[in-house]
């Protein structure tokens, strides 16, 4: 999915991307995918902010991190 953003221009449109990516090392089909998988990220500027069902209270504050991008856009 990444691959896909990066490789069609589209990553520059998304500003917010959530989940838990960092569960593909248990993913025994992509053990030798991890590293390249975290460069991808790190080298396109991409910042998985943690949003999930489990353990909800150690998720991100999703209305803190919108409004910070909202006040980035009405500020250019």
């Amino acid at each position: 999915m990444f691959n896909d953003l990066v490789n069609s221009g589209l990553d520059r449109y998304v500003k917010i991307y959530c989940g838990q990516g960092h569960d593909v090392e248990k993913v025994g089909e992509l053990y030798d995918k991890v590293e390249k998988y975290y460069n991808l990220l790190k080298s396109n500027n991409i910042h998985l902010y943690r949003f999930t069902e489990w353990q909800p209270q150690k998720n991100d504050d999703m209305y803190k991190i919108i409004f910070s991008e909202i006040k980035k856009i009405l500020k250019k």
